[in-house]
């Protein structure tokens, strides 16, 4: 499991639309066993109901 933390929504918004993310993403799709997940939330400790827990499960805390 991989977790980026950024200090803004625009942070997270520009490296979401960024070329080294693609290119990262089109690198590793040979080494992924199952579509990956994405779970985004706010603040510094924000866990929401989209978040995806250690245990696989969804749900935040």
């Amino acid at each position: 499991m991989v977790v980026f933390r950024f200090s803004s929504p625009g942070q997270l918004n520009a490296w979401l639309d960024s070329d080294v993310r693609r290119g990262l993403l089109e690198e590793g799709r040979a080494f992924l066993e199952e579509r990956a997940a994405r779970a985004e939330t706010a603040g510094p400790d924000a866990v929401g109901p989209d978040a995806v827990r250690p245990d696989g499960l969804a749900g935040g805390g």
